[in-house]
């Protein structure tokens, strides 16, 4: 295990903080998009452009990064993406001014993170005994949602009290952050057997491997859906909460977002556990299935109460975040450990994939269908997303046709 001293708990304890210390800029522009899009004048397609186009730099770079673990040492990889992280958060505080610019520096700190999340996976899926890497990979996955609520968090209280940029500036402390943690607690990983020879990135066995497809695929509708959320939360309760009148729970837009993202960490753990009990694939197709009728149940709590609208959110949320530590789970115990880090690398391609594009299409329909100051147009965005959705039980049925659960 490397070090010969630290147990799999305080490996996968350390590096969950990692990670949340490595994504304390990720949702950033998300939590200010009102501000924003009056101070630069963006419209919702544009907005959801530049909250998008992380994604954008994590797709572009995930293949080569995550693809190297099978070559190189995780530990080297994510500790100099974490330093990435810190300068790009600095780079947009001082550099973003407008639309361009703003998604330059959104797209460098995509491209950073791209170095963090799987890479950081696979380094437990090599590291950890394999009793213990079911959970390390829950743990991992909860990691991600926690860390996007922290994000929400940290953004909405730091801009209040000293303004946007010096606020973006200190988000940097978190990757600093993750930087000691890596080096104190996660173990070097040092050149196998089976990685000597000449290194090449050919991703041909990867997709021939269709049960690993199936859980890429469903990872990419994961990432679409939760990249929505993240995107359009803030935006969807300023507008919610400006017809309500008085509010029975007085939180800001921001808040809410923290919160809901916070309640389905414990989900992310609890569905874990629950694999060998009811199956994985099972379980992935009850989740989607939960998440796209809530969120149009979401939607349509507009013509409704405020207390409706905020009790669904919390409700959706859970369900939209439940699956993901079993959808992760599939592609290690699915992929050939011999290419491990390239299957990973391509399941992250497809989640960031689609974590870039649907916000822009969400907000796509949002525009063409009324506004963000629509309720109806709210109602045709979360259908769109639905529909979507419907992709995951058809691929794992199709695809996955071994697993008896």
């Amino acid at each position: 295990m490397g070090s010969g001293i630290k147990s799999p708990g305080v490996i996968i304890g350390a590096m969950f903080v990692a990670n949340v210390g490595g994504m304390t800029a990720m949702v950033s522009f998300p939590t200010l998009v009102s501000m924003f899009q009056s101070a630069w004048e963006l419209n919702n397609a544009q907005a959801g452009w530049v909250s998008g186009v992380y994604f954008a730099g994590y797709m572009i770079t995930v293949p080569v990064l995550t693809g190297l673990t099978d070559r190189l040492d995780p530990k080297k990889i994510i500790i100099a993406s974490m330093i990435g992280g810190i300068i790009s958060a600095a780079a947009f505080a001082h550099l973003a001014t407008g639309f361009w610019s703003a998604t330059l520096w959104r797209f460098v700190q995509g491209v950073s993170f791209a170095g963090i999340y799987m890479p950081l996976m696979k380094a437990l899926s090599d590291t950890l005994p394999e009793s213990s890497r079911s959970r390390g990979a829950a743990f991992i996955s909860a990691s991600y949602a926690t860390g996007v609520s922290f994000s929400y968090f940290s953004t909405g209280q730091l801009e209040g009290i000293f303004g946007w940029q010096t606020a973006f500036l200190m988000l940097g402390l978190g990757p600093l952050l993750g930087v000691g943690l890596t080096i104190l607690f996660l173990p070097s990983n040092p050149m196998s057997p089976q990685r000597e020879g000449t290194f090449s990135l050919d991703y041909r066995a990867v997709f021939s491997n269709k049960r690993a497809l199936a859980y890429m695929i469903a990872y990419g509708v994961h990432n679409g859906e939760a990249s929505i959320m993240r995107a359009w939360v803030v935006a969807y309760f300023v507008f919610a909460q400006a017809g309500a009148g008085a509010l029975i729970v007085n939180w800001s837009p921001a808040t809410i977002a923290t919160v809901v993202t916070m309640v389905g960490v414990p989900l992310i753990v609890v569905m874990s556990e629950l694999v060998p009990k009811v199956g994985r694939r099972r379980l992935i197709c009850l989740s989607m299935t939960a998440s796209g009728t809530l969120g149009i149940v979401l939607a349509l709590s507009l013509w409704g109460p405020y207390w409706l609208t905020f009790a669904v959110v919390f409700i959706y949320a859970a369900a939209l975040s439940a699956d993901s530590g079993i959808i992760n789970g599939g592609i290690i115990s699915r992929s050939d450990p011999a290419i491990r880090g390239q299957s990973m690398a391509m399941h992250a391609v497809f989640g960031s994939g689609a974590a870039f594009l649907l916000p822009v299409l969400f907000g796509f329909v949002l525009d063409i269908a009324g506004g963000e100051q629509s309720r109806a147009a709210w109602t045709w965005a979360f259908g769109a997303t639905a529909v979507f959705i419907a992709i995951v039980p058809i691929a794992l049925i199709t695809l996955d046709r071994e697993d008896k659960g």
